[in-house]
């Protein structure tokens, strides 16, 4: 059996995540829309804001799911940022954000297993921005970090529609 390249890990991560919030419309009014991967049609399709779109309770977010076999976090240094992010997706975050949406990078380290929820408008601001100061405590509301997607996604929808 071939080895799992860290883009074969990614995918698998991605996947995971789109299949939980699409799990969720069974038990909650909310929808979830998977967006067609660039790089995977070849380049026929124009760049994407992110990998999904989820409404919930009436709000709308647009998750982006990273993964990443060298990094083990998006703060600090720009590297990640750079690695993992192009411009255009970034200027198309910062857009779907100023039309309302709750935008948020979820990031899976493949070195140490865990998953980080970042603010999408404020990773957006760091990147544009040319800051290398990515870095939050854990009571920041931007930040969130667990094991498991479930209970990450759970926290981040019910963070942004007030439930906590």
């Amino acid at each position: 059996m071939a080895k799992r390249t860290p883009q074969d890990k990614g995918k698998a991560f991605e996947s995971e995540c789109i299949e939980f919030l699409k799990g969720m419309m069974v038990q909650r009014r909310c929808a979830t829309h998977r967006l067609y991967d660039t790089h995977s049609a070849g380049a026929l399709l124009p760049p994407q804001p992110g990998d999904c779109f989820h409404v919930h309770d009436g709000k709308l977010f647009l998750f982006e799911f990273k993964s990443s076999g060298e990094y083990d976090t998006l703060a600090g240094s720009r590297g990640p940022l750079n690695s993992l992010f192009s411009a255009d997706q970034i200027a198309l975050m910062r857009i779907w954000h100023r039309a309302g949406a709750i935008t948020t990078v979820v990031f899976k380290s493949q070195v140490n297993g865990i998953i980080q929820a970042w603010d999408g408008n404020y990773i957006a601001g760091k990147y544009v921005g040319g800051r290398t100061d990515v870095a939050f405590s854990t009571e920041d509301r931007r930040f969130k970090s667990d094991s498991r997607i479930e209970v990450l996604l759970k926290h981040v929808i019910a963070d942004a529609l007030g439930y906590w």
